[in-house]
């Protein structure tokens, strides 16, 4: 996208860095935003970043997966999210509301957007080693954009061996052999 939060990530001073299929969206980000030097914007597919396993310490991939009509394309681009990320995944996603649907009946359009229920969410992060911390509509009850903060799952047994030269440790005391 065109990184509307580039001005606020800079008076936070977080380093970002943006991505968009379209190199006219990438453009105009740059341009939009050049006085935030730290960060930059390229040209990417969503399902195959450009990026190392867990580069980032978050990702926010915010009015996207409205646009996608497959839950195997929306699992996808979860999984990929997550493996960029150290720890959490922010998204937002189109959850119906009965308001929104009257509204758009009313201007008589259905469009492009594909809406999914929190449920379905949640199964979709889980198939993509996400699980959901927080979830936050827009406007609860009349709009459709939701929010919803995600954490990586540890992988199993992350933490059940120790790391090299220390013992294993019990009830937070760490045990020694005489």
């Amino acid at each position: 996208g065109y990184s509307r939060f580039a001005p606020l990530y800079a008076r936070l001073g977080i380093t970002a860095v943006g991505a968009d299929m379209s190199y006219d969206m990438a453009h105009l980000a740059a341009a939009t935003h050049k006085r935030h030097s730290a960060e930059g914007w390229l040209c990417a597919d969503i399902l195959a970043l450009p990026f190392p396993d867990s580069m980032f310490d978050s990702v926010l991939c915010i009015r996207l997966l409205h646009h996608r009509l497959s839950d195997a394309e929306r699992q996808r681009i979860l999984a990929e999210l997550a493996r960029v990320s150290r720890r959490f995944v922010i998204i937002s996603f189109y959850q119906p509301t009965l308001l929104h649907a009257l509204a758009r009946h009313w201007r008589g359009g259905r469009g492009r957007l594909a809406m999914m229920t929190a449920a379905r969410l949640r199964e979709l992060a889980q198939a993509s080693g996400l699980q959901v911390q927080r979830v936050q509509a827009l406007l609860p009850f009349c709009h459709a954009q939701t929010f919803v903060v995600l954490s990586k799952i540890p992988p199993p047994h992350a933490n059940l061996l120790p790391a090299e030269g220390q013992g294993l440790k019990a009830g937070g005391s760490e045990e020694k052999k005489r």
